[in-house]
């Protein structure tokens, strides 16, 4: 049966779809139960599956790929349903920039909480940015090589016993600990982040197209942001502006940016009422 709408969803870095089954589950569930066909499609970034081992650690995907795989996607995706069922692309973090580079395609939710401009600048980019420069990411997927043998193979099953991941859900850190113990996952997602900070600009730089895509499309596209994001700089007024307001939801909550840990409901729950308003005005 055609579905009456398609969802692409697009996560963040690390690219796993694990992360987001809880999340995307729930929205299935909404729209199943008010009677709507809602197909769910996640595309996880390419060299981002533990369960998918290239042979070669230091082999790795380039974010420009990253965004022709998304367009690709969603030309087959299209091919495939037809014009009768509509296409909402959704992305978290570096997903919703990607959104943004497949804007001119289709319709789009580009929703959760975002990372769309300026990345180096953030807090954490600020931060973290020595991660991502070679070669501390070769250095840090051979530690990782080293989490598979005896005795250092112990340490991922102690994560909930650590400050940060204590409050983590079993099945997330079960999605952690695959992580950690993939050299190949690990290097991608350094070096994925490492083109972030060097691609995605301010939204008035030249080379940004975020911010023509916003004016351009702003009926089309809904925000969300964390209350406190050290993954988002100080260009959140400058996005209410770009759109209709009333698709710029800066929460007031708790949900942090990694809403996908342990805060998939509520994200969920915003994500489907802009659906249905997408589903209501485009009838």
């Amino acid at each position: 049966m055609t579905p009456d709408a398609l969802l692409l969803f697009i996560p963040g870095n690390p690219g796993l779809v694990e992360f987001y089954i809880e999340f995307l589950e729930h929205l299935h569930h909404t729209f199943n139960e008010a009677g709507v066909r809602l197909a769910i499609l996640v595309r996880g970034h390419i060299g981002h599956g533990p369960s998918l081992p290239t042979g070669n650690g230091s082999w790795t995907v380039g974010l420009d790929s990253q965004v022709t795989s998304a367009i690709e996607l969603y030309d087959s995706a299209r091919d495939f349903y037809g014009p009768s069922t509509k296409i909402i692309l959704a992305g978290h973090s570096v997903g919703s920039w990607i959104v943004t580079q497949v804007q001119s395609y289709c319709l789009v939710v580009n929703t959760t909480n975002e990372a769309l401009s300026n990345i180096a600048s953030t807090p954490n980019g600020r931060k973290l940015s020595w991660l991502f420069r070679h070669p501390i990411p070769t250095i840090v997927s051979s530690l990782s090589h080293l989490l598979t043998y005896p005795p250092f193979s112990i340490l991922p099953y102690t994560l909930s016993y650590w400050p940060k991941f204590n409050n983590y859900p079993s099945d997330q850190l079960d999605i952690i600990k695959s992580l950690a113990t993939s050299p190949h996952v690990v290097y991608s997602a350094l070096t994925m982040a490492h083109d972030e900070m060097q691609t995605i600009g301010s939204l008035g730089s030249a080379s940004s197209t975020v911010q023509a895509t916003c004016e351009r499309e702003r009926s089309y596209i809904y925000a969300c942001f964390a209350a406190k994001d050290e993954w988002v700089g100080d260009e959140v007024s400058d996005v209410r502006l770009m759109l209709d307001e009333h698709r710029v939801v800066v929460r007031e909550d708790d949900v942090p940016h990694a809403f996908c840990i342990s805060h998939s409901i509520p994200v969920s729950e915003t994500c489907a009422q802009w659906i249905k308003e997408i589903l209501v005005d485009r009838r």
